[in-house]
């Protein structure tokens, strides 16, 4: 796959989880994917990565991510830095991380294996 593929791919995961759209994001996911987070632990498969997103923007409502620096991370990864504010729907205190995302893709293009360091 190109690397402005890849490139294009990762922009368009950060786009539609910006726009709460989890629907389009389930669709980007292999079937067999694995989700790896130092803050949401490991899920594998399309449908608990789904889940746990769920969740997540549940809790989250407000969720965004500013995402900068995409780059090459090996033949088949983008890795970008961000920076993900969200206030918690129960009104408590708004929190905000930075950290590293990666994505890796399968040869057709889904996301195979997502690692997050924040």
């Amino acid at each position: 796959m190109a690397d402005q593929s890849l490139m294009a791919r990762a922009r368009d995961y950060v786009a539609a989880s910006n726009a709460h759209d989890l629907d389009r994001v389930e669709a980007m996911f292999a079937e067999d994917a694995e989700y790896h987070s130092t803050g949401a632990g490991s899920h594998s498969g399309q449908t608990l990565i789904r889940g746990m997103m769920d969740r997540f923007f549940t809790a989250y409502p407000d969720v965004q991510w500013a995402a900068e620096n995409y780059r090459l991370a090996g033949d088949d990864g983008v890795a970008f830095d961000f920076v993900m504010t969200a206030k918690p729907a129960d009104g408590g205190e708004g929190i905000e991380r930075r950290g590293v995302e990666s994505l890796f893709f399968t040869t057709d293009g889904l996301i195979r294996r997502i690692e997050v360091e924040a």
